[in-house]
């Protein structure tokens, strides 16, 4: 009956004499040296981790870009972060807990054999789906028209993690349609959201050559 946010609390602080996560206190000094919350940043950096890379791809994290993860971190540090990672599943696993993102991890390990079972799948608030879960959703359904419909906003997205269609082996071209009328909200409450998006806009927001976001005015 452990809450999970309690067992990475224990963890990352290396509570009750289990001293797994000292590996992280380099990461954790610069973290803090720069005005950054270090515990919550390096749970996002797992959890961003996760929905980006499947298990057997990790290493790939040494190397490639953090879209959406603003503070830099040189090939060190990341060898010491996907160190932590792993150290942390291992805590998940003794303690007898895991964590969504987890759940997903574990599917992966039997990818290899989920087969297409669905001619037609709706996904939802696809915003918060990671890379690693698309492709998971992607295996599962059959090719032909139709096959796979994804709904969302992509400005919605709080969750910290990475998302690419095409690394999910998901094909978008021809196949994209866009909502131009606003259904939900009043033109006030658009133009303020608008603003908000505006102004907080970098460029690494367009930098993205999957192209899964697009300003619209």
């Amino acid at each position: 009956n452990e809450d999970i946010d309690e067992v990475f609390r224990e963890y990352y602080r290396c509570i009750n004499s289990f001293p797994d996560a000292k590996n992280l206190k380099y990461v954790h000094q610069i973290l803090i040296s720069n005005n950054i919350d270090a515990e919550h940043y390096i749970r996002e950096e797992f959890d961003w981790i996760r929905s980006a890379l499947s298990p057997k791809d990790r290493n790939k994290y040494l190397e490639i870009l953090r879209v959406g993860r603003k503070f830099p971190f040189q090939k060190d540090l990341r060898e010491q972060i996907l160190t932590g990672l792993s150290l942390w599943e291992e805590k998940m696993t003794n303690v007898g807990i895991i964590d969504y993102l987890g759940l997903a991890t574990q599917v992966h390990t039997f990818k290899d054999k989920i087969i297409p079972i669905y001619d037609h799948v709706i996904v939802d608030e696809s915003q918060d789906f990671g890379t690693t879960e698309l492709e998971i959703v992607k295996k599962l359904t059959k090719t032909g028209d139709n096959n796979l419909f994804l709904c969302g906003d992509i400005a919605q997205s709080v969750l910290p993690k990475s998302r690419s269609l095409k690394d999910a082996t998901i094909q978008l071209e021809g196949r994209r349609e866009k909502i131009m009328k606003n259904y939900r909200n009043t033109r006030q409450i658009l133009e303020v959201a608008y603003e908000i998006l505006y102004n907080n806009l970098s460029d690494e927001h367009f930098n993205n050559s999957d192209d899964t976001l697009e300003i619209l005015d």
